[in-house]
């Protein structure tokens, strides 16, 4: 299996809004852990698969499970304003500014398939999207949902990221 990593969104790493090129890269997990034997019963030694990548296309999907992730837990009311509208409905150029790849800085035990997270940066709130956590135990993505109205309280039970990583955020 292969995973899609892009760099940190570009409102983390400083980049500007629209990029002509942007970087990511593919990581490779083995999802059958006899994966060796499989091959050596079709009498091969290796195998090769072709990626095509529509960046825009998956940070797209991405951008609207940690969207629709926000405003089911905390409500629209919630923001003072939302990032993510003109990607979500139009593909905007500047999908690599809002959505990005997060290094959980550990590899993550599964207790789950997928896993959900808030992280506060300042006033912006973003999602943690970590999929098939495990298989892909460290790399997830970062949505910047948009900025939080004064003292809106995160839900306990959802912003662990936060506790575990406090140093990284604001």
């Amino acid at each position: 299996m292969r995973f899609v990593i892009f760099d940190p969104p570009g409102r983390v790493a400083g980049r500007p809004p629209v990029q002509e090129t942007y970087s990511l890269r593919l990581t490779t997990t083995h999802i059958f852990p006899d994966i060796n034997l499989r091959l050596a019963r079709l009498g091969a030694d290796g195998f090769e698969d072709k990626v095509n990548v529509n960046a825009m296309s998956l940070a797209r999907v991405i951008a609207k499970i940690g969207h629709a992730f926000a405003i089911a837990e905390l409500g629209v009311d919630a923001f003072e304003k939302t990032y993510l509208n003109g990607l979500i409905s139009d593909g905007s150029a500047d999908w690599n500014y809002w959505v990005g790849g997060y290094d959980r800085g550990r590899e993550v035990q599964a207790s789950e398939l997928h896993e959900l997270r808030f992280f506060k940066r300042g006033d912006d709130l973003s999602v943690i999207v970590h999929l098939f956590v495990p298989h892909c135990r460290r790399d997830a993505y970062e949505v910047i949902v948009g900025q939080l109205r004064p003292n809106i309280a995160l839900p306990q039970n959802l912003d662990e990221e936060i506790q575990l990583l406090g140093c990284q955020g604001s």
